[in-house]
């Protein structure tokens, strides 16, 4: 396409009076990588240079990338091509709604298209929807889908979980489709029981499909009603209702998690599909259902709750891969995959025994070929297993962001950051309103040197969930980096405030306090850890970070050798940890390295 038929008739001056007015709008005044964005591709179709507007011209002369970008490899300008579409329709779905000039960037392209409303913005004042011809939902790709999470209607007690179980479901299954983009189920939840429009949504989530549905339970029987709706057009492509006796609860799930997916696989990609049978006790089923439920609370306590429901599960339904799954997460979750609640040599055992049991009873079933990704890169410290149970889930499930973010984790652990912040990117255009992967992308930054593009993911995450531990955790590390601590203090403060990152913040907080030369403070953390020993268990690896500021490094190599003793899951950044960079020629951090097996 000319530059002339991209610009439909808005003169030079028009667009760039426009591109002044958007780029001093809240959206974008405080991202200025998004700004430089829009201004730069809008100059260079103004001065008739729209065939530079590559991917790899885009990342070195925007996001300050060197010769050697790969666009195939960092996804950083797809990802970031993907938040200006999403930020310009905001910004005209509100401030901009009667502006003379419609901006916008076609998926796929890195082009901008300018047009005028089809009507005035004074015969928009009046209307609440945007011009007719700007919709939501035709630059994402067609063969992608959010599943929102179905509404109970029904006052029956634990309707809720089995709800969230229906979705979750629905996903599971789309989710082995390759050939779809899945929408996880941390990023759907957010929009449970809100008002927000179907539109907003699949621009919110990158979609061109939504699938929602209603259910209903009465005197032992239950109705589902899902349908299939474009969001462009609000057009209902398919509905359907299904109506059974509430003891096949599971089969309905099943039935509809089929027809569901075979009727978008048969109308976007022109496919035929064939799904599993499969059939669960309905009684092991709840006692699952609740299991997952209590699991995400992500405590100490709902994880052996969560555990005892698995086990529940187990007793009536002895073959019930998923319960076994939801055990490995659990003894996976309290010992490695975050936070060391209770001591690894002690937990995690238990978790690689469930997860191999699962995967006897299916070699196949993603989530726990994930778990025994994790807890084989997070205890055994064995890369090369790690990383073929990440490339198998993903081989099985290419949508499934927890291995993604996992597998990002694996080449982090390596100083591989490149391999590291794409697979933190592929998260994030999986799942682009967890938390987690929003926090993990911009720690994938961080570890790169790449403040500016941290920092600018943080500011993103803060807006989607404010108050999260998480990000002020990784600010503080910013600050550290620029030798900001009274900054990095107060992050780290926030962040052990905000609760939800257990006792890992104490250890920013700590070594921030010893770095500055607030000794005193820095040994009052350690006084506060020591008490909180007595009542739980606490990581040594987070004794030797403080005692490393400090510089008592006897104290910090008999905390680390602890650590090693117990397994912690944080030696395997070792290497690439930036606070014990300075360790790098001592023979006895060698030493450590080469006994925990980090590859060279």
């Amino acid at each position: 396409m000319s530059e002339l038929s991209e610009m439909q008739g808005v003169s030079p001056q028009e667009l760039r009076s426009q591109v002044g007015k958007i780029l001093a709008s809240p959206f974008f005044s405080q991202s200025e990588r998004l700004s430089r964005f829009l201004d730069y591709v809008v100059d260079q179709t103004i001065n008739g240079q729209s065939d530079r507007l590559k991917g790899y011209t885009i990342g070195i002369e925007v996001f300050d990338r060197d010769k050697s970008f790969d666009p195939s490899i960092d996804a950083i300008v797809r990802v970031e091509a993907g938040r200006l579409r999403s930020k310009l329709l905001e910004y005209y779905q509100t401030d901009g709604i009667n502006d003379p000039v419609l901006i916008e960037l076609p998926k796929g392209k890195y082009s901008p298209q300018f047009k005028k409303p089809r009507i005035s913005p004074q015969e928009n004042k009046t209307q609440d929807a945007m011009p007719s011809d700007i919709y939501i939902g035709r630059e994402y790709p067609k063969n992608s889908i959010a599943v929102l999470p179905f509404r109970f209607l029904s006052a029956v007690e634990h309707g809720d979980y089995f709800s969230d179980g229906m979705t979750d479901a629905i996903i599971s299954s789309l989710a082995k489709e390759k050939s779809l983009k899945v929408i996880s189920l941390t990023s759907v939840l957010r929009f449970k029981n809100t008002k927000i429009p179907i539109r907003q949504i699949a621009n919110d989530l990158k979609v061109s499909h939504i699938l929602e549905g209603t259910i209903l339970m009465d005197d032992g029987n239950i109705r589902i009603t899902t349908q299939l709706i474009d969001p462009r057009t609000d057009y209902h492509l398919w509905s359907e209702s299904f109506q059974r006796k509430t003891q096949d609860i599971f089969e309905i799930q099943r039935e509809i998690s089929d027809e569901v997916k075979s009727k978008l696989v048969e109308k976007i990609l022109h496919e035929k599909d064939v799904s599993e049978k499969h059939s669960i006790d309905p009684k092991a089923y709840e006692a699952y259902l609740l299991g997952k439920k209590t699991r995400k609370k992500f405590t100490k306590i709902a994880f052996y709750q969560a555990a005892d429901y698995f086990k529940e599960a187990i007793s009536i339904e002895p073959d019930y891969v998923a319960a076994y799954t939801g055990l490995a997460s659990c003894y996976c979750g309290l010992g490695s995959h975050g936070f060391e609640l209770e001591c690894p040599s002690v937990i995690i055992p238990q978790g690689l025994e469930y997860a191999h049991q699962a995967l006897k009873l299916d070699n196949s079933f993603v989530d726990a070929i994930t778990y025994l990704g994790i807890m084989k890169l997070k205890y055994e410290w064995d890369w090369p297993g790690a990383e073929a149970c990440f490339k198998k889930a993903l081989s099985i499930s290419p949508n499934d962001s927890r291995a993604h973010l996992q597998y990002s984790m694996y080449f982090e652990s390596l100083g591989a950051y490149s391999e590291a912040i794409n697979e933190a990117q592929q998260a994030y255009l999986v799942d682009p309103i967890s938390k987690e992967v929003n926090m993990n992308l911009a720690w994938q930054y961080y570890q790169a040197g790449m403040l500016p593009e941290s920092e600018e993911c943080l500011n993103h995450l803060l807006e989607i969930e404010p108050g999260f531990w998480g990000a002020y955790w990784d600010l503080g590390h910013i600050y550290m980096s620029r030798g900001k601590y009274d900054e990095a203090i107060n992050a780290f403060q926030k962040a052990y405030e905000a609760g939800g990152g257990f006792f890992l913040p104490l250890k920013g907080l700590g070594y921030a306090y010893a770095k500055c030369g607030k000794v005193k403070e820095a040994k009052n953390v350690i006084k506060k850890l020591d008490e909180l020993k007595k009542t739980g268990y606490v990581s040594p690896f987070i004794f030797a970070t403080i005692y490393l500021g400090l510089d008592d490094l006897d104290k910090m190599f008999e905390y680390l050798e602890k650590a090693y003793q117990d397994r912690s899951r944080l030696l395997t950044w070792l290497k690439v940890a930036k606070e014990f960079k300075q360790l790098h020629g001592d023979p006895r951090f060698q030493d450590l390295v080469k006994r925990v097996g980090i590859p060279a």
